[in-house]
């Protein structure tokens, strides 16, 4: 196929030419040729600069997705497109100015994990005291009390008596009070 007849069922938008025909549910034009569905922008690519090499991607420099204008479509690799996704802003939560709590995703309010994604710094610290089973009362997940081997735990809440034996910790128990722990160790040593 020829590609002026592929042209030919565009609509002028810009400087883009849109593809009128069938598109895929991504909104990327969707066209049969040598007897198989392929994108459009494909197609394009390959009759007006031959075949594209194994593991390239072709990438719109107009971002728009149905736009098969040759002069848009440019040659290489995912991590390149995705590159240019993030600097122009593209991805979808990227666009968002608030977590899904309606916390501001401002300078000093988000941090990054990983793989890069968002992470709201007040959610994050809410999860963590949450999780933590932080009850308002005590400034840590683990409060330590003046005797040694006693200690508060805040999951639980309740207080954990260890003693070393032998020169390995032993765990003597979880008890509703510091007293009862420390008499445990008391009592044991």
């Amino acid at each position: 196929m020829m590609l002026g007849k592929f042209l030919n069922k565009t609509f002028p938008k810009d400087d883009c030419m849109e593809w009128t025909g069938a598109l895929y549910k991504s909104g990327y034009a969707q066209f049969w040729h040598e007897g198989k569905k392929q994108r459009g922008h494909r197609v394009v690519y390959r009759l007006k600069n031959g075949p594209i090499a194994e593991g390239l991607v072709i990438r719109h420099s107009c971002d728009n997705r149905k736009c098969i204008n040759p002069k848009h479509l440019l040659i290489g690799t995912q991590k390149e497109n995705m590159q240019d996704a993030k600097e122009r802003r593209r991805f979808r939560n990227q666009k968002k100015t608030e977590c899904k709590h309606g916390h501001a995703f401002s300078s000093q309010n988000t941090s990054y994990d990983k793989k890069g994604k968002r992470v709201c710094k007040t959610c994050a610290r809410l999860y963590m005291r949450k999780r933590n089973g932080y009850n308002g009362f005590r400034k840590s997940k683990t409060d330590s009390s003046q005797f040694p081997g006693v200690s508060f735990e805040a999951r639980q809440n309740k207080w954990s008596a260890r003693i070393k034996i032998d020169g390995k910790l032993k765990r003597l128990g979880m008890f509703k009070t510091e007293i009862e722990a420390i008499n445990k160790i008391k009592e044991k040593k």
